[in-house]
């Protein structure tokens, strides 16, 4: 970077500003936030950019010093578009006593709909307009999130006629047009020269590393434009080009981000894994490392085996590997559940300590009720220079400050959290590019992939498209992965590595391997895979299928088998598929089985309440310790619903489960006798599930609605009367979820299937209306990131997240108890009193935070949220002064926990969570 030319750069700029505040009439001249942008471009580029990033653009045909160059030119030419009349006629009238523009402006006022032109708009028209390449410019269109419209026919030409039709806004009047005009040329050719980089030598590349770099640039506006690193001056105030450099390195020193994470240490063994983990390897673990180090050109990986058999260790290991031969920047840990996450937590932040260690690395928890982990809140929050002067520091993890947004938190170098923070890289939403830039110089691993319906399906291979087009490696695991899904996350992967019309090549037998263990992974175009065999016995479990008349049948014969096998003692585990299920279910067994306990644990608690049941499920029926393992347990019974089969390391001596899929079931049964060395009542040291099967589709409608018919019927179809683990798993998951022969089926059989075949395209086509293209589209290259057609909607996280999960609508609201006039409790804690005319505590709002809890999707969203809007504001106008409380919504139950809302009857408690029955 040529600093000293700055003062041309100045001179180009006719005095125009780039930002103003009335408040303070404080300014930002232009050339001084092109410089900032493109002085932390260079610095994210030096420090944050990972090896993995900067090979996928030098196998491009762009050497390291070009590619520098290029980040700087982005960053100093993004905001040429308000070198126009229109925006510095908006700025300017903020401004009192500013005289150093040297054009003419116009009121704002005076400036239409049709008149106006966004800034980033004008930044790409200009450009293309002076021969700048129609994908460069749309990178500097797209730094506010969201892409330009394409231009059709001849480039220059059509920006030209675009510009001719926005004369007010561009020039304010035709006779100002020349003043305009030379400002631009000058500008570009100034900064051409401060960066070192003519618009002849800007590289043709692909439109990954268009967006890439788009989300690259979105992160260094962001910065630049925050004035506690870059302040705004006072209007008599006129500084030179002498203040750079010095300004972006005060200012990236006081951002202090941590640098990209490198892979240090010995290369994995059997030794080091030992010593990262503080056991020998299995043989799964032992094959894994073996053939990860092996391979020359990592891509995917995918793990299946069996519960407990030391996946996440495992992935760990295989990431830290990747991670070394690709120079990933950091590792992204995707999960279903934000219990999942929470359970994985304080292993994964172990693992990246040690990682870290001898440096500082930024850890993200991403998921909404991340702020409310204890273990999470304990690491340090700052920035890279936290503790710096103390000597006897030994943290090598932060939180970092600057990525607590929501739409940064995936920049930090290592992430856990639920697994649509990743699948939102897929979805067609504003800044969807910043989510690439955080994504793709990691090492990825997504845990349950079997756990996705259809419709995230799409949306996970669509990530994973995007993600082998940057050669990021992806690490997949599960214990019950269908084959033909196997198929296609692999090939899903390989198409945005290698193109549309990839050609599979390797071990032709990968796509019928039907072994177990397996683990199948890319090397290269090369695929391979191999199957293992487990040392020591595995656990043959006895299925009972119970026919269910009714829900009073149901109710009575689990009765029945707990008042019998849990005669000695015994935990037992018992998973419905819904929550209104597992409450009812739970109210009758602690009539029915006095002095028995009794607990019901699903997902309709306040966030704080689940963390109570949860933690006390795991203290009753969790590992443990080697002592209390030594112990039978005394009449415990847990009625769950699926976050039981998708997050709890909890151990059953008996399981009782409804119905549901064969890899979820088997999931289920994975809680059954999970740790091996405890003592157990005598009739329970042999693992029995007994299945619940209706008797017809009428006994329980509920069950439809969760999963589908076809499904159930195949599972019981395929079921047997006992199921050896782990040898078992892959045939039973690809006997119910193989493509059926219509030849061999009855009438009832064929309609259950061609239902279920249009539900999964129901699904698969509502996921392409807002999905993103795939990086092989069929575009015009040239057009860069403008073909991607980036969505300018401005939806919410929670709308994001939403999306990717197809998750119907549901009200979010905290829970409050009625104690007297103005005065109220939170559900969970019954120390504190909250007055509604008085304003709330730092302290009181984290509490009420952790009262959050969605509604029944059976409660009319509208007319509920519509009702507690109205009560919120009427009753707590103080507390929504509150920044954090705004657009909160409050409902409020009386002493006895109960109230009304559209229609329905609600109770919550601390023993049931929250019930619902509609109004007759």
């Amino acid at each position: 970077m040529e600093w000293e030319l700055l003062n041309q750069l100045k001179a180009a700029c006719k005095g125009a500003i780039a930002k103003a505040d009335q408040e303070s009439n404080k300014y930002l001249p232009l050339w001084m936030h092109m410089a900032d942008t493109a002085g932390i471009m260079i610095k994210l580029y030096e420090h944050r950019v990972s090896d993995q990033e900067k090979e996928f653009f030098i196998q491009q045909g762009v050497d390291g010093d070009r590619l520098c160059r290029l980040f700087a030119l982005c960053g100093m030419l993004h905001d040429l578009g308000k070198e126009t009349c229109v925006f510095q006629s908006m700025l300017l009238e903020k401004l009192k006593g500013y005289a150093g523009f040297q054009g003419h402006t116009l009121p704002y006022k005076r400036f239409g709909v049709s008149d106006y032109l966004h800034h980033s708009r004008s930044s790409q028209l200009i450009l293309v307009s002076l021969g700048f390449p129609e994908a460069f410019a749309s990178v500097l269109g797209g730094h506010h999130g969201r892409s330009q419209d394409a231009l059709t026919g001849e480039p220059i030409q059509k920006a030209k006629e675009t510009i001719s039709q926005y004369p007010v806004a561009m020039y304010g009047s035709l006779q100002e047009k020349e003043f305009w005009q030379d400002a631009w040329k000058e500008i570009v050719e100034t900064v051409c020269r401060i960066c070192g980089i003519s618009r002849s030598e800007i590289p043709d590349l692909s439109l990954n590393a268009w967006l890439l770099l788009s989300g690259i640039l979105v992160e260094a506006d962001w910065i630049s434009s925050n004035t506690d690193y870059f302040p705004l001056i006072p209007v008599s105030e006129n500084p030179g080009e002498d203040i750079y450099p010095d300004r972006i390195e005060k200012g990236w020193n006081d951002l202090a981000l941590t640098n990209a994470w490198h892979k240090h240490g010995a290369e994995m063994s059997c030794e080091v894994f030992k010593g990262m983990f503080g056991f020998s390897p299995n043989p799964v673990q032992a094959e894994l490392i073996q053939i990860v180090t092996s391979c020359s050109d990592p891509g995917i990986l995918v793990i299946e085996a069996q519960m407990g058999v030391g996946k996440t260790e495992a992935s760990l290991a295989a990431a830290d590997v990747y991670a070394d031969k690709r120079g990933s920047g950091g590792i992204y840990f995707g999960l279903p559940t934000q219990a999942t996450s929470n359970g994985l937590f304080p292993r994964f932040e172990e693992w990246a300590a040690e990682e870290s260690k001898g440096g500082k690395q930024s850890l993200k928890l991403a998921h909404g009720m991340a702020a409310f982990n204890e273990k999470y809140r304990k690491i340090p929050h700052g920035t890279a220079r936290l503790n710096e002067d103390e000597k006897n520091d030994e943290s090598s993890l932060i939180v970092h400050d600057w990525m607590q947004g929501r739409k940064v938190g995936m920049m930090s170098d290592f992430v856990v959290g639920t697994v649509d923070q990743g699948l939102m890289t897929a979805l067609n939403q504003r800044h969807v590019m910043l989510r690439h830039a955080g994504i793709a110089g990691k090492t990825v691993i997504i845990d349950e992939v079997h756990a996705y319906d259809a419709y995230m399906n799409m949306y996970l291979e669509r990530m994973l498209e995007w993600l082998g087009s940057y050669h990021a490696p992806v690490i997949l695991l599960s214990a019950t992965l269908p084959q033909s899904r196997r198929i296609n996350l692999i090939l899903a992967y390989q198409r945005g590595r290698f193109g549309k019309k990839y050609q599979e090549e390797g071990n032709p037998g990968w796509t019928t391997a039907a072994g177990y263990p397996l683990l199948t992974w890319t090397d290269g175009k090369e695929i391979d895979c191999r199957s293992l065999i487990l040392e020591g016995k595995g656990q043959k479990v006895t299925i009972i299928k119970e026919k269910i008349l009714s829900t009073e049948d149901e109710e009575q014969k689990i009765y029945s088998i707990l008042e019998e096998q849990l005669a000695d003692g015994g935990v037992a585990g018992i998973i419905v598929n819904t929550v209104k299920k597992a409450q009812e279910l739970a109210h009758y067994l602690q009539k029915a089985l006095p002095g028995w306990q009794i607990i019901p644990f699903h997902s309709r608690f306040t966030s704080l309440g689940r963390a109570k049941v949860e933690k006390e499920v795991l203290s009753l029926a969790g590992k443990g310790t080697a002592e209390s393992r030594q112990k039978i347990r005394d009449r415990l019974v847990i009625v769950g619903t699926q976050v039981i089969e998708q997050s709890l390391d909890v151990d059953f001596d008996l399981m009782i489960t409804e119905l549901s899929p064969m890899d979820l079931l088997l999931q289920r049964i994975g809680r059954l006798h999970r740790h091996k060395d405890r003592v157990r009542p005598k009739d329970l040291e042999e693992p029995v599930c007994h299945v619940l099967i209706p008797g017809d589709k009428k006994t329980d409608r509920s069950v439809s609605a969760v999963y589908s018919d076809w499904l159930q019927y195949q599972t019981e179809k395929h079921l047997p009367q006992s199921i050896d683990i782990p040898e078992d798993i892959p045939r039973l998951v690809n006997a119910v979820y193989k493509d059926a022969d219509e030849s061999d089926q009855l009438q009832e059989e064929q309609d259950k299937y061609h239902n279920y075949l249009n539900e999964e395209k129901g699904k698969e086509d509502k996921a392409e209306i807002a999905i993103l293209a795939p990086p092989y589209k069929k575009l015009r290259v040239d057009h860069g990131i403008n073909g991607l057609k980036i969505s300018n909607a401005k939806t919410s996280e929670e709308r994001g997240l939403a999306t990717v999960r197809d998750i119907k609508p549901s009200v979010s609201c905290i829970l409050l108890k009625r104690e007297k006039a103005g005065a109220f409790r939170p559900v969970d804690d019954e120390h504190m009193l909250l007055k509604s005319d008085q304003k709330l505590s730092f302290r009181e709002v984290q509490t009420l935070l952790k009262e959050v809890i969605s509604l029944p999707i059976s409660i009319p969203y509208e007319a509920a949220e519509t009702e507690l809007e109205q009560t919120t504001k009427n009753r707590f106008p103080l507390w929504m002064d509150n920044p954090v409380m705004k657009d909160r919504l409050i409902l409020v139950l009386n002493e006895k926990g109960d109230a009304e809302l559209a229609g329905f009857n609600l109770h919550y408690s601390t023993e049931f969570g929250l019930e619902s029955r509609k109004i007759r």
